[in-house]
């Protein structure tokens, strides 16, 4: 076998793994939606995919599902992280740097827009840690 065919997915090519049936409309905009709603309502749409009995036997909709969880559960740390920076550069500055470094909290919109982009294609990809972890986990 292959590394392909003995891997579950694909690093980065974005194919559809060995075994896997191709992922449909549905699933492409199931996918993106996971990651888009995060910051909308969080956690309800992967909630809805994992729990739905059709959606969970999708492995594409489970796959993205479960990212846009992960991705969420470390956007929250990365936006406790950034406000005790930003509080305290802040207070260093005298207010200073307020204005500058407020971009640093839309940091993970802009990685969850490009995630549900890259699932609305219809690929499957790596995030870099993440997806060890959650296949280690045996989530994946």
């Amino acid at each position: 076998m292959s590394e392909k065919e003995t891997t579950p997915l694909p690093s980065a090519g974005g194919q559809v793994p060995a075994g896997a049936e191709a992922p449909t409309s549905d699933d492409k905009l199931w996918a993106a939606l996971s990651y888009v709603s995060q910051f909308i309502v969080p956690i309800i749409v992967p909630a809805f995919l994992l729990l739905s009995e059709t959606n969970r036997q999708r492995a594409f909709q489970k796959y993205h599902a479960v990212h846009s969880l992960a991705l969420l559960a470390v956007a929250v740390l990365y936006e406790l992280a950034a406000f005790i920076v930003y509080t305290l550069l802040s207070a260093v500055s005298a207010g200073c740097l307020a204005c500058i470094l407020w971009p640093v909290f839309l940091l993970p919109v802009a990685v969850l827009v490009y995630y549900a982009y890259l699932a609305y294609q219809g690929r499957y990809f790596e995030v870099p840690y993440l997806t060890r972890f959650l296949r280690e986990q045996h989530w994946l």
